[in-house]
């Protein structure tokens, strides 16, 4: 019996593995989400799929428990699909195979491997179909498009769902206990521009923020982590002031709202033999950050001469409009919270800056616990555009799910890990989006909690599934279900 013959023993890891054999990356789920409804319906379940394909499938209680209370479990069922550079894998045709390595399952083919969040759905399957155990009534939601954009969740019937008990089983380590999560949306701002209609001689240089250590725009963001964007733009208000003939002809940085920029670039144009006092006035900008950037220590500011561009520079009136935008535009932590203390509240990420032919374009990630406080940054951003001649617009919304200090859900699975592990679960609240927070929204009164086993590198060729946490955690997954009263 080899080493996949002995793992699939047990059912969690079997349910795994035969997810990983049909393809379910984002906006393709149809296929998985069909083959799980016929499974449930050939268990005698009652399933519900909708045009999302989402999954609804509900599990009666044990003879013994039909006055208690249902109990939702909730997983999505895409997966990120990312791939080493130069592979062949196909994510819409080809199965992920396993590599076990120790206590790790990883993907063979150099790609992620969906444990994010197929060991969630795997758990779900593994409670439908166990009868060696005590439980409540089982709502089971297999949610799409968790990883893109929570569209499944939010064209999501909640008529057919009675329960006011969740488990969402799409966080990791396992020894984490989410009991809230932030909403937030991005903010898209424009700032129109004119451009010189003669462009004067000079000489055109290259100028690069580098080397910083970048990260993701909620869960770094208090860990105080500079914002190249907005190192470059200080550099730039610091040598327009300076060089009152300098002109700025492209500056870009980012790739993603979800991202703190590690790298930003612009050229600018001056006057010929300006080399090396630009240089200079960069390593006297340099030293004035230091201190601030002292946890930087691949830090890099260069600047380097290149050709002539056929791009014409900005107006002065236009390039002064940029600085004062890349002065007063809200970045980084905004409030922190009181329940629970310590935590951020709410924060914006300033996350990309395009320099197009006629206007400035950036894109914000806002978060925030609270609507009154994400209303605040909006007013600030929609009051900032307008100061400045330019628009805002929105997208990408998700819902808070706020933390509650009394819940009774918490408070058993809390004590059911301890009874078990011998020792106490880390209670956390995310500034980061989670599904559980549109099912906040949308049912009065929810208690809920989202846990799940380790998994690591999510998102990435290098993800990997611990076997150990996963077989410990279907166990208390089975107890915390039995407990519920």
């Amino acid at each position: 019996m080899n080493m996949n013959d002995q793992l699939l023993k047990n059912r969690t890891l079997y349910h795994f593995y035969q997810l990983c054999q049909i393809p379910h990356g984002s906006h393709d789920e149809e296929r998985l989400s069909t083959h799980l409804l016929h499974w449930a319906q050939e268990l005698g379940l009652e399933a519900y799929q909708d045009e999302s394909m989402n999954l609804i499938i509900k599990k009666p209680a044990s003879p013994d428990r039909q006055s208690a209370a249902p109990v939702m479990l909730q997983a999505h069922l895409d997966m990120v699909c990312d791939k080493e550079p130069g592979g062949e894998f196909d994510f819409s045709q080809d199965p992920i195979p396993w590599k076990v390595e120790g206590d790790w399952i990883s993907s063979a083919a150099g790609t992620t491997l969906g444990a994010d969040c197929g060991i969630g759905v795997a758990l779900i399957l593994a409670m439908l179909e166990a009868d060696d155990y005590s439980h409540p009534p089982i709502e089971a939601i297999l949610t799409t498009r968790e990883e893109t954009d929570m569209g499944g969740a939010y064209h999501l019937d909640f008529t057919k769902l009675s329960g006011r008990r969740m488990i969402n089983l799409d966080v990791s380590p396992d020894q984490k206990l989410l009991a809230g999560s932030c909403g937030g949306a991005a903010i898209e701002l424009d700032l129109p521009i004119a451009r010189v209609a003669d462009e004067p001689d000079g000489e055109c240089f290259r100028i690069t923020v580098s080397g910083l250590k970048g990260g993701h725009s909620g869960a770094d963001i208090a860990k105080g982590r500079n914002n190249a964007l907005l190192l470059l733009g200080r550099l730039l208000r610091t040598l327009a002031a300076e060089f009152k003939d300098l002109g700025l002809v492209d500056m870009q940085s980012g790739n993603s709202r979800l991202a703190i920029p590690r790298e930003a670039t612009m050229l600018v144009r001056l006057p010929e033999g300006m080399l090396r006092p630009l240089q200079d006035s960069m390593k006297a900008f340099e030293q004035s950050v230091a201190l601030e950037c002292s946890s930087i220590p691949d830090l890099c500011l260069n600047c380097t001469a290149v050709e002539r561009q056929e791009r014409r520079s900005l107006e002065r009136a236009s390039l002064d409009r940029l600085c004062d935008l890349l002065c007063l535009v809200p970045n980084g932590i905004y409030a922190m919270n009181a329940l629970p203390l310590g935590t951020v509240e709410s924060s914006c990420n300033l996350g990309i800056l395009q320099l197009l032919e006629n206007q400035v374009h950036l894109v914000t990630e806002m978060r925030g616990s609270y609507r009154s406080t994400r209303q605040c940054i909006i007013d600030q951003y929609e009051t900032l555009a307008r100061l400045l001649g330019g628009t805002i617009s929105m997208h990408s919304s998700y819902h808070s799910w706020l933390y509650q200090p009394d819940s009774s859900l918490r408070e058993r699975v809390l004590e059911v890990y301890r009874q078990r592990e011998q020792k106490e679960m880390n209670v956390e609240v995310a500034h980061a989006g989670n599904e559980i927070g549109i099912f906040y929204e949308a049912i009065e009164g929810l208690d809920a909690v989202a846990m799940g086993p380790t998994r690591l590198d999510y998102h990435s060729p290098k993800e990997r599934l611990s076997i150990s946490s996963s077989i410990r955690f279907e166990e208390f997954l089975k107890q915390v279900l039995e407990q519920l009263q």
